[in-house]
């Protein structure tokens, strides 16, 4: 499990994610992920990834935010020595707008495990902690049901259960 001390904590009460901030010039690396309905997108990662290596903690946006909002966070772990990642929601970049607007919750979460599969986290040794914000946390709960095996934790915030979805 992860841990972190009174200081570290302290610092990633700061800021919102309602703060967009663009990362440093350099900072990450971009990688572009194709689809299996041929769009595609492009997420901003650690340089120094290592997917058998070290554990990854994936940011998975809400609504209105964008791949931007956990810039922040993403620094910081990257500092801790994690391998990090964010990619864009579904509609979010013009290469990622459907035509036949398909944003179903199964569509959505198969492209999590594309990011997955295209960035080498299924491989034995991967340890990925997946974090969702707002509406971004259905779909990385989708996500996890669908394939357990490949996630260490998930982590949802300001989203209730799935299950309370359900009719």
């Amino acid at each position: 499990s992860i841990r972190f001390s009174p200081q570290e904590r302290g610092s990633l009460r700061e800021p919102s994610l309602s703060s967009f901030v663009e990362p440093e010039a350099g900072e990450f690396a971009s990688v572009t992920i194709k689809t299996s309905d041929g769009l595609s997108f492009t997420a901003h990662r650690s340089k120094d990834w290592q997917p058998s290596k070290k554990p990854t903690i994936v940011f998975y946006h809400g609504f209105p935010e964008n791949e931007y909002s956990f810039v922040r966070y993403m620094s910081h772990f990257s500092n801790l020595g994690f391998n990090v990642i964010s990619p864009p929601r579904r509609g979010y970049q013009p290469s990622f707008i459907p035509s036949d607007g398909d944003y179903t919750l199964k569509t959505c979460a198969n492209e999590v495990i594309a990011l997955l599969e295209q960035t080498g986290l299924t491989v034995p040794g991967a340890c990925v902690h997946l974090v969702g914000h707002d509406w971004g946390s259905l779909v990385a709960q989708a996500a996890v049901r669908y394939k357990p095996e490949l996630f260490r934790s998930l982590t949802m915030v300001a989203v209730p259960d799935l299950k309370k979805f359900a009719v």
